[in-house]
């Protein structure tokens, strides 16, 4: 779709136009930082280093915006109904609306935003964060805790009435959402990060960070180890050519979009392997290229 920025005439996707439209404010100007826009995405040198400012942007925001798309426009009853209901009511939970409303709320689940991987970025530093469908926006916290609530209470609800296997899946909580939530239904994550809620203040070791990557998907496999680069105590660089030998010398992640996906990969398990002072970091390796056949091996 053709839009005017600059003075000059950009084609951009459906789903960017429709998000445009929607986060356009009728009494004043808005300004918006959006990456397909401000980072020139054919440009690897370019991509280099506006990634590593990245998190920055997110953290300085005002808002964060997650825009579901237009296809999910279907949903934004749904997300109304999340911000409104009490799962604690019984009020709330009759049983046929409720079945609709489960229905509602796992399609939405669908939507690629929540399975991709810079999403974790993005919620981990967003001071404010919206989830957004068309005109319907709700706050990523309220969001998160409601959509687990609801799902766990469905649970239950199922159990005491006799569950089939098509309500089962109706309750099912995705497990890149356990990732994602500041908490909630903790016990019930069948993920290596159980206990990990990665929207948290504190930042983590990125071998940890690392092992949540099989829940959430990217189009450049380098962005499984660049799009959690401000997760993590790891250092990264954009600027630095090669890994230091010497133990003694810090140690960086170079982030280089002009290397091949097998370099980047190779180079972070040797940087694993550094700060650990140990190989484990191989068998976390050939255990993620066991598990996921599909995806390449760190090393």
């Amino acid at each position: 779709m053709p839009i005017r920025c600059n003075g000059h005439d950009i084609s951009v996707l459906t789903t960017l136009y429709d998000a445009l439209i929607h986060l356009r404010l009728k009494d004043r100007p808005r300004f918006v930082w959006i990456d397909a826009l401000c980072i020139n995405q054919a440009d690897n040198e370019e991509k280099s280093v506006q990634v590593f400012r990245m998190s920055s942007v997110y953290y300085k925001a005002v808002k964060v915006i997650a825009y579901l798309g237009e296809t999910y426009t279907c949903c934004g009853p749904a997300l109304q109904l999340l911000d409104k209901a009490d799962f604690d009511s019984h009020a709330d939970l009759c049983h046929g609306g409720f079945k609709q409303l489960l229905l509602g709320v796992q399609l939405l689940l669908k939507a690629p935003w929540f399975t991709r991987t810079w999403v974790r970025q993005e919620v981990f530093m967003a001071n404010s964060l919206d989830v957004q469908i068309g005109f319907v926006s709700l706050d990523w916290q309220r969001f998160s805790m409601n959509v687990t609530a609801l799902l766990t209470k469905g649970q239950s609800m199922f159990d005491a009435m006799g569950d089939t296997y098509e309500d089962r899946l109706l309750t099912r909580i995705p497990a890149s959402l356990h990732l994602l939530c500041p908490g909630g239904a903790e016990d019930k994550a069948k993920v290596v990060l159980r206990a990990v809620h990665l929207s948290g203040s504190h930042r983590r070791d990125l071998d940890v960070v690392l092992r949540g990557s099989k829940h959430f998907e990217a189009s450049d496999p380098r962005d499984f180890v660049y799009g959690v680069a401000s997760m993590t105590t790891a250092k990264f660089d954009h600027t630095s050519s090669t890994f230091h030998p010497n133990p003694s010398e810090e140690a960086s992640i170079e982030i280089d979009y002009r290397l091949p996906v097998k370099s980047v990969y190779e180079k972070t398990t040797i940087y694993l392997m550094q700060q650990a002072r140990s190989v484990d970091p191989m068998f976390f390796a050939y255990e993620t290229r066991r598990q996921e056949s599909s995806q390449e091996e760190y090393a």
